[in-house]
Order: C-alpha cells, then sequence, then structure tokens
C-alpha cells in the first residue's frame, strides 16, 4: 500500500480485483465489450483508495458490498484523478457508459452532459471544457449507477469529431477502446470505484 493523506490509501488490488472487473465489463454497453477484447491481455496495476484502517485483504476484496466509504470521500479522489488526466491535452477525455438510460429518456437527454449515441446505447463524453470539480461531480452523479463503467482515453481528432457530430460508429467504438488508458470500475455497492490500468500506455 502507498500512503496517500491521512484518511485514505491506496490499495493494490492487481491480485484479486481482475475477475470483478472482468465481470462487470462484461455487464456494459458494445464499448465495454470491445474494451474487455482490447485489454483482457494486457492488463496493468488494478487499485482503489480505502480508508487507512482496512487491513483486511478479506474486507477489500468484497467488491459488491458497501459500508465501506462515504459519497463525498468517494468522489474527491476519482474527481483528483480525472482532473488530473483531463488537464493533459485537449485529446485528453473520459467516457461513461449510461447503464440505465436510453436516449429516448427526457430526464438524461436534458441534462448538461455531452452525449452520443450508438443505436440504443447512450454514452457521456467528457473533455477538458468540463474541468471543474462542481462539474464532474455533477456528471458522477448522473451516471453513477449499476453498473457503473468509465474510460479514460487519448482520442485522435476524428474520432473526438463524430463523438461530438454523434457519428458513432462500430470503427468508432473499436477506435475509443484501442486508446484507452485507464478503465473505471463501480465497486462496493458503487459506493467507491477501482482503477483498471492498462499496461504499457
Amino acid at each position: 500500500m502507498e500512503k496517500m493523506g491521512k484518511q485514505l490509501e491506496i490499495f493494490d488490488l492487481s491480485n484479486i480485483a481482475l475477475d470483478y472487473c472482468s465481470k462487470t465489463l462484461k455487464r456494459g454497453k458494445t464499448l465495454a465489450e470491445n474494451v474487455f477484447q482490447s485489454v483482457k491481455e494486457n492488463t496493468g496495476r488494478i487499485w482503489t483508495k480505502l480508508p487507512a484502517d482496512i487491513t483486511s485483504e478479506e474486507k477489500a476484496r468484497k467488491f459488491e458490498e458497501g459500508g465501506i466509504l462515504a459519497s463525498e470521500e468517494r468522489d474527491n479522489w476519482l474527481i483528483l484523478i480525472l482532473l488530473g488526466h483531463l488537464k493533459r491535452s485537449t485529446n485528453h477525455c473520459i467516457i461513461f457508459e449510461e447503464s440505465l438510460g436510453k436516449p429516448s429518456d427526457p430526464f438524461i437527454m436534458k441534462s448538461s452532459s455531452k452525449k452520443f449515441t450508438y443505436g440504443q446505447e447512450l454514452y457521456h463524453y467528457v473533455n477538458n471544457a468540463d474541468m471543474s470539480p462542481e462539474k464532474l461531480k455533477g456528471i458522477l452523479k448522473l451516471v453513477g449507477r449499476y453498473p457503473f463503467i468509465g474510460y479514460m482515453c487519448v482520442l485522435d481528432e476524428k474520432i473526438i469529431a463524430n463523438i461530438l457530430n454523434n457519428r458513432v460508429t462500430a470503427d468508432t467504438l473499436m477506435g475509443i477502446a484501442q486508446s484507452v488508458l485507464k478503465i473505471i470500475i463501480g465497486a462496493y455497492d458503487e459506493e467507491s470505484y477501482l482503477i483498471m490500468e492498462v499496461a504499457d500506455k
């Protein structure tokens, strides 16, 4: 474990979390299927932040059980990670799968997040225009349903244009999948997140 501040510590869960992450991706949309195929042989470190008093691996491996972290603590540490990613360039972005909503859902479509569709699948797109903790917190609240799946990517200009113009094809999704640096997986009854890194990126 790498100590990070007074309240939370980084827990390296690479040895125990791969199966949970894989199962969650298999429950996702088409992009999740593509990402799983792209990274299944190229998985790097899997980690999270948990309270420092979680000293038992047995408790840390109960990814489907809650009662481990307050929602504000959960979002605060992830938002710092997301901000650091978005600040790197205009090509660094984040995509969240909309697990329940559809393009016909008026509540989802009226939200301020940038969105794109693939058939009846809906995705939220975040770029450096969204670099404020308040805006990111709102987006996390909007997409924070099971299964929670997000992707930290570096996309080329053609893919970004297709997303912004909502002209996403199967090839676009494959290009996104191949550009993923880190995968964000909801865990602990959606009270926290796992960060699954892609090796060699």
